[in-house]
């Protein structure tokens, strides 16, 4: 017996304005409204990860805040066809790649900001350790396999995450996502 996808008030993340929870009607609504509220919360914790860059707490915050703003992409992705193309023509836009190759370490179980930048001088105690700051990728236990993407992803990492403090990669990823975005079918998606 097949279950009613309704019963139990089950809803769809990114429903149509019409209700429909099928991505193939096409999804009419100008911007998804879990979207918008995952977009303000992220924003908050780096926020957060910007005014105290020491927090015990920041490779929890990171990791939230990798799979919320990929899985924000990734949502445009399906909405557009040519949403990838736009997107790695902006600097903003192509922090994204290397955001999904963070998120998707997380999702194997590493902790993608497992090391902080080093000691401040002069000495102060209790001892502070800096910032914490993006390894290398070739410091994760975890490799990715290989498909197409793996290549842009890693040069995207390298070139925006690798030893940097946590909160800036996150920033310039949220400018991207937080803009207004022309489809290819003309259609614009607004934060709303």
């Amino acid at each position: 017996m097949e279950l009613d996808r309704h019963e139990d008030g089950w809803r769809p993340i990114w429903p149509t304005a019409g209700g429909s929870d099928d991505p193939a009607e096409g999804w009419t609504s100008p911007w998804p409204p879990m979207a918008s509220s995952a977009l303000t919360a992220v924003s908050e914790m780096v926020g957060e990860l910007e005014r105290d860059d020491r927090r015990e707490d920041a490779p929890f915050l990171v990791g939230t805040a990798a799979f919320w703003l990929a899985a924000i992409s990734e949502g445009h992705r399906e909405r557009d066809p040519k949403y990838d193309e736009v997107r790695r023509a902006d600097p903003d836009g192509r922090v994204l790649d290397g955001l999904i190759l963070a998120r998707n370490a997380v999702a194997h179980g590493q902790v993608i900001v497992a090391r902080s930048r080093g000691l401040d001088w002069p000495l102060t105690f209790p001892m502070n350790w800096g910032p914490w700051v993006w390894p290398e990728s070739r410091e994760w236990p975890w490799r990715p396999r290989d498909s197409k993407y793996v290549l842009v992803q890693q040069e995207s990492y390298a070139e925006h995450f690798a030893n940097e403090p946590v909160a800036a990669p996150l920033r310039r990823a949220i400018a991207w996502l937080d803009r207004p975005h022309k489809q290819s079918d003309g259609v614009v998606l607004l934060h709303i």
